[in-house]
């Protein structure tokens, strides 16, 4: 890279230093977390906690932003009204997806009833996840692409990177047979555009880490358990996992093509 660098002229060498140092860090964040993970397997909500320091540290080293450090300093009331946007944005994708699902037969519904207690845990969990996957996937890759690429690029590598973590994982799950998650990463890749654009759109975390915490409390513990007992079908449309299932992939597609127009428009 230092030979590339070399032949550019200064402004363009020095962002693509800078993305190369935003890259090397945003890679080891990633071991940090990964060795998080695996020692401390055993506790899983203390293993998320500590993920999320991680990530925060490190991507505060990296000046990446819970809100805008151009902007005026953020009032308690206007994080709160950021993130609660975000929470309906993200319940209503959520709703979006099972509605969708059940009236097309990839899901069914049963009663159920749920503990205070494991809502509470459940909405803790999602916030964990939330924010150590919008400053690590969301935050870090913009940031790394923010002064060397146009916007529509920086879109795609989050998605890209999205499917990446999830291919990733389900390869170090895999026993002797390997079985790519293709679905699960076309899901994860549509997400994770989905949230990028609402971090362009607030120019930092608030809105997407809302977002993100709603979907994965209203899909996880209140749709497991919680309202309701959604019980995905085998077979391709419903995969037998709301992240597996193409009735989901096709909602959220949806989703995605709707807040390409709504980023577009406000831009």
């Amino acid at each position: 890279m230092s030979t590339l660098a070399s032949r550019l002229p200064d402004g363009d060498a020095a962002k693509l230093r800078d993305t190369g140092r935003v890259i090397g860090w945003g890679l080891a964040i990633y071991a940090a977390v990964a060795l998080v993970n695996a020692y401390l397997k055993q506790n899983p909500t203390g293993s998320l906690a500590v993920q999320a320091v991680v990530v925060e540290f490190g991507a505060g080293r990296l000046a990446v932003a819970w809100s805008d450090p151009r902007g005026p300093i953020p009032t308690i009331a206007t994080i709160g009204r950021r993130a609660g946007l975000g929470a309906i944005a993200g319940s209503l994708t959520a709703a979006l997806v099972l509605v969708f699902s059940v009236t097309t037969h990839g899901a069914t519904l049963a009663g159920t009833s749920a503990t205070p207690s494991m809502l509470l845990v459940g909405l803790l969990t999602a916030g964990l996840i939330a924010m150590r996957d919008e400053l690590l996937l969301r935050g870090v890759v913009l940031r790394a692409l923010d002064r060397s690429a146009p916007p529509a690029v920086g879109l795609v590598v989050c998605g890209l990177a999205g499917a990446a973590v999830t291919v990733g994982a389900a390869i170090a799950k895999a026993g002797d047979t390997i079985t790519l998650p293709w679905h699960e990463a076309l899901v994860s890749a549509l997400l994770s555009v989905c949230f990028a654009i609402l971090w362009r759109r607030d120019r930092g975390a608030w809105l997407a880490w809302g977002a993100h915490t709603a979907w994965l409390f209203t899909i996880g513990p209140l749709a497991h358990g919680g309202l309701l007992d959604v019980r995905w079908a085998a077979g391709r449309w419903g995969g037998g996992d709301v992240n597996a299932s193409t009735a989901t992939a096709v909602a959220l597609a949806a989703v995605l093509l709707f807040a390409l127009a709504w980023y577009h428009r406000r831009k």
